[in-house]
């Protein structure tokens, strides 16, 4: 072995014998290859992060060159593109998952909120969990950096922090100068990655395979020959071209177990560790490559030590069965991650790199050009490079644009067929708009004037001119990606517990095998010790228990997001298979957001349409059914000015600088005591309010009947869900609740439809969240489902949340999983999905154990060969991984 005074102590590569650089470091003298490998040493240690030497398994190189370069990565476009804005619950969100220290003081959340920014990263040159370690602990010594989490596997790295105070360029110098490469575009760039992998893998897999042939072969014959009196120069000769084909097998297709192998090894030869530190630090650094490539190596220097010899046994034939059944499981376990992966992810480039932009040719701006040709600009559209004159005599056109040049307000032209580049609202023309991408709903949804629609939707009939209010990261599309993302960075505690006994499982085959070589050599039979040892220390490699839980979760989330179901928390599918009460939301869940006016009481002399108009002013961007309801009667002159709203009880605002307040009966009574009896039930009501008392509960006695009055009733209706009946029947063996801020009347009439007969009407989110708390104290394990703002509380108590339909950011924010279609039969295939899951994981620990309990005494008697035990153990990984692609065919 080297001296390791030859090796760098950062990066572990040798040193030039010219170079003379060394300082000390924890009481030793460590030396470099270069002053940027010590810089980074001292630099590791002054941070309090030198535990990173104990547990890292790879060696990264710095490039100071390229942490040089990020310096320029903090120019605006940049920040548009690669990284979003959080909200403050995000934050409340974040403290409830991770460690709440993480955030700093609360009590300024609001305040850092506004300016928290999130980068989703992939991180090259990452080698294994402690490069993703460092990475991590250097980042949150940061001055405003709250978060930061990566996946070592996929080398995926989110980062939450506040840009007031620190800025991207500086974390990404932070990465680049402990020697690994940031790379921004994420998604092609872990595309090439894996490309690239897949790609050397099928190399490799090619190259033991053909090998594997050939010597198999020689193998024949040499085995006959021990039977036939074969002569010792034929012999020789075959054991000679064996070895010759074996070698490049050997040291090409079995790298990956040779590359860990070296890595597991150098650990030891640390001078500057104690053997404690040494032998705990390993536990961490032994995988399952470790054995085999043990395995590999032993086999092949034995070989090439009894060919020189002219005799003892060859092991060539065992060397390639070995690499090549190893490298086929390894490839096609490669392959299922992918699909789950890419199943799992959406498909970010769908959107158009070029757009249609509504130009005015004289100015060429948008913005007044699409307030002028509203109701005839889509009749040019076709022609996309057209130009006409309209009415107010001016030539517009639609340009083709990149759709990186697009700023928010500008209007685009999206022809029949073709793919709406963000989130928009439509201004001119009725279509028909295919959302499946995002809601799995196949149904073509209308669209026309005042619509909302989104990103990835496929514009089917007419043509349409949409006002851009979201792009890139910003839409809903990339914020579904956002999602699943988050939920690929949080690994579940079953699968934390599996890695760990993984780790002490290596270690005991090391042990056993070592013990097995010793009493066959010294007891049993010394010239098969070498090949019963061989045999144990691969049949019981854990690399079909390693396998059994992420291969389940990848299935599981796969299958999940082709049915456009979000996991937002993978942990939930831990929790899912114990729940025993389900709580339903009203509004918008159990019932359709497509309410509807069917009375209006008006007690005024105004007209129905003024009245209407100013309830719509008030209602207008509030994401509600209720509020959706007023969205027909929106007149464009009329606006709402310092609206405020009051979570389960209306709308407060000023409309032509009168004060006006809708809400529902209890909000009416409680805030305008002498209104009471005016007020109508299961109604909205339109109140022209005094300015100084809105915002408190009057009082009878105090109370002026010239400020106050009482303007209308509303009357609106909304339908029971369709899927709402057939969901329930199917989940009848749960204990079923509703909890809805409706009236106690309405929220009864639905339950007696839906045959539910335990319902609370009227409650405010601090009752939903007490009535949850209180089930849960009654050792009861709650989902609840819900989709408005008020629901947001109760869905971050649950156990597990799911978020229904057009959920509000702050729902999907607090949610575990997010189910963009309204259809609530998903719920029951959520449930059936969550079991599935969990048997399979218990199967394939048991199949995965229990192999390992089978193969391990078969190898200790001899009665398992090398071969047998390669072929077992590899077979037994496809089982695994066969059994947790099961998953991916449970149908809704």
């Amino acid at each position: 072995m080297p001296d390791t005074s030859s090796l760098c102590f950062h990066c572990l590569t040798p040193i030039d014998a010219h170079v003379k650089i060394s300082a000390p470091i924890r009481g030793q003298t460590a030396h470099f290859c270069c002053h940027g490998c010590l810089g980074v040493t001292q630099w590791v240690h002054d941070s309090g992060l030198a535990n990173y030497y104990n547990v890292r398994t790879g060696a990264p190189k710095v490039d100071s060159e390229r942490a040089a370069h990020y310096a320029s990565y903090d120019l605006p476009e940049i920040y548009e593109k690669y990284t979003s804005k959080l909200e403050p619950n995000d934050l409340n969100k974040l403290a409830k998952l991770d460690n709440p220290s993480d955030l700093g003081d609360s009590n300024d959340s609001s305040d850092r909120s506004q300016s928290m920014r999130q980068i989703d990263l992939f991180v090259a040159d990452t080698h294994c969990a402690a490069c993703m370690w460092l990475i991590e602990k250097s980042l949150q010594r940061i001055a405003g950096v709250v978060y930061a989490a990566g996946n070592a596997s996929t080398q995926a790295l989110r980062i939450q922090w506040h840009d007031n105070t620190t800025s991207l360029s500086t974390l990404l110098q932070t990465i680049a100068k402990l020697g690994y490469r940031p790379l921004l575009d994420k998604q092609n760039a872990a595309q090439q990655f894996y490309m690239a992998t897949r790609k050397t893998q099928l190399k490799r897999l090619a190259v033991a395979g053909l090998g594997m042939m050939q010597v198999m072969m020689y193998s024949v014959a040499l085995y006959a020959g021990a039977f036939y009196d074969m002569s010792d120069p034929i012999k020789h000769f075959l054991q000679w071209v064996s070895f010759f084909i074996t070698t490049p097998v050997f040291f090409y297709a079995g790298y990956p177990f040779l590359h860990s192998l070296y890595q597991a090894i150098a650990g030891f030869y640390q001078p500057q560790k104690t053997f404690k530190q040494i032998l705990r630090s390993q536990y961490y650094r032994l995988n399952m490559n470790v054995p085999v490539g043990l395995a590999i190596t032993l086999a092949y220097c034995f070989s090439v030590y009894h060919l020189l010899l002219g005799a003892g046994e060859i092991y060539f034939d065992s060397v390639v069965m070995f690499i090549f059944f190893l490298s086929a499981s390894r490839y096609l376990e490669v392959m299922g991650k992918n699909k789950a992966q890419r199943d799992s992810a959406l498909n970010e480039q769908i959107l158009p790199e070029v757009v249609q932009k509504v130009v005015d040719k004289t100015t060429q701006t948008a913005t007044q050009t699409a307030n002028q040709a509203t109701n005839q600009i889509a009749q040019a559209i076709d022609d996309k490079t057209s130009s006409r004159k309209m009415t107010s005599g001016k030539s517009f056109e639609t340009r083709p644009t990149p759709l990186a040049s697009i700023a928010l307000g500008d209007r685009l032209s999206v022809p029949a067929g073709d793919i709406i580049a963000g989130d928009g609202v439509v201004i001119s023309g009725q279509s028909t708009v295919d959302e499946s991408l995002l809601t799995g709903e196949a149904r073509p949804i209308k669209k026309g004037p005042n619509d909302t629609v989104f990103a990835g939707s496929i514009n089917q009939e007419q043509p349409l001119i949409i006002e851009m209010t979201a792009l890139t990261n910003h839409t809903t599309l990339a914020k579904t990606q956002q999602l699943i993302q988050s939920a690929h960075t949080q690994k579940p505690k079953l699968q934390e517990i599996t890695d760990r006994i993984s780790a002490y499982v290596v270690a005991f085959i090391l042990l056993s095998t070592s013990m097995t070589y010793f009493v066959w050599w010294a007891f049993i039979d010394d010239r098969r010790a070498f090949e019963v040892m061989l045999a144990v220390l691969v049949a019981t490699c854990p690399c079909a228990l390693s396998l059994s839980v992420p291969t389940a979760y990848a299935s599981a989330s796969s299958l999940l997001a082709k049915y456009r179901i979000f996991m937002r928390n993978n942990m939930a599918l831990d929790a899912i298979p114990k729940i025993t009460q389900l709580i339903f939301d009203k509004t918008g869940t159990l019932t359709t957001d497509d309410m509807h006016l069917v009375k209006l009481y008006n007690k005024t002399e105004h007209a129905d349409t003024d009245i209407l108009a100013i309830a719509a002013a008030l209602e207008s961007g509030i994401h509600h059914p209720i509020a959706k309801a007023f969205k027909p009667f929106i007149n464009p002159s009329i606006h709402s000015e310092d609206t405020t709203i009051f979570t389960s009880e209306g709308v407060s605002g000023r409309v032509n600088g009168t004060p006006y307040f809708i809400g529902s009966q209890q909000a009416i009574i409680q805030r305008f005591p002498a209104l009471a009896e005016q007020t109508q039930p299961n109604a909205i009501h339109l109140c022209q309010t005094n300015q100084s008392r809105e915002e408190q509960p009057h009082d009878e006695q105090s109370h002026d009947k010239r400020l106050d009055s009482l303007i209308a009733c509303f009357h609106l209706s909304d339908e029971i869900n369709s899927a709402a009946a057939s969901a329930i029947t199917k989940l009848r063996h749960l204990s079923l609740q509703i909890l809805s801020g409706d009236s106690t009347a309405r929220v009864a009439e639905i339950a007696q439809k839906l045959n539910l007969t335990d319902y609370r009407g009227e409650q405010t989110p601090e009752h939903k969240l007490q009535a949850v708390a209180h089930s849960q104290q009654q050792q009861q394990h709650v989902m609840m489902i819900g989709d408005g703002i008020n629901d947001a509380p109760v869905l971050a108590q649950a156990d597990v949340s799911i978020a229904v339909g057009n959920a509000s950011a702050l729902s999907r924010s607090q949610s575990d999983m997010v189910l963009p279609s309204p259809d609530l039969n998903k719920i029951p295939f959520i449930f059936r999905v969550a079991k599935k899951t969990r048997r399979i994981i218990i199967q394939n620990l048991i199949l995965s154990i229990g192999y390992n309990v089978t193969a391990i005494p078969l190898a200790i008697l001899g009665f398992l060969p090398p071969w047998a035990a390669a072929l077992g153990m590899s077979l037994s990984s496809l089982v695994v991984l066969s059994n947790a692609l099961r998953i991916s065919w449970i149908k809704p």
